[in-house]
């Protein structure tokens, strides 16, 4: 069994001023919320330790799909608790809004439309698949059984 670990271990500054640029030149607002990756980590590990604890303290090294994985803070908690995770996003142009940050971080995010079935992994290949917030976005209410299909996969 993995031990609990101290969140303090990943906050910090990360602020990169050309990673800043790039996300307002392609779109992204100035003041966007999810530029604060501290704020992020800190929701997202609340969150991550009430409903997937058993996985981030297992003791099997889980394979994660985050859907929908914007700046990446659920994928670096994974991460920082030895698992190996990887993202899924929109694409936003020609890449994905937040690519800079990920690629700042070593984190992989592929870039695909949640919506579009079948997202582009084998068969059983994650262990675990987490969608937070952005689920409802995909597709009307009568689409959302394909979806959570393909989070089956």
């Amino acid at each position: 069994m993995r031990r609990q670990k101290n969140i303090e271990g990943l906050l910090g500054s990360w602020e990169d001023p050309d990673i800043l640029e790039n996300f307002h030149k392609n779109g992204g607002q100035k003041d966007h919320k999810f530029l604060d990756r501290n704020r992020t980590i800190k929701s997202n590990w609340n969150r991550l330790h009430s409903c997937a604890e058993d996985v981030l303290l297992g003791e099997k090294t889980a394979r994660i799909l985050d859907v929908g994985c914007g700046n990446g803070a659920t994928m670096e908690i994974f991460r920082y608790y030895g698992h190996e995770a990887v993202g899924l996003d929109v694409p936003f142009g020609d890449s994905h809004l937040y690519s800079p940050m990920l690629n700042s971080q070593g984190l992989k995010c592929v870039v695909h439309d949640g919506a579009v079935t079948p997202y582009p992994f084998k068969d059983d290949e994650f262990d675990l698949v987490v969608c937070w917030g952005v689920f409802n976005f995909f597709r009307p209410v009568q689409g959302w059984p394909d979806i959570l299909d393909e989070f089956a996969r």
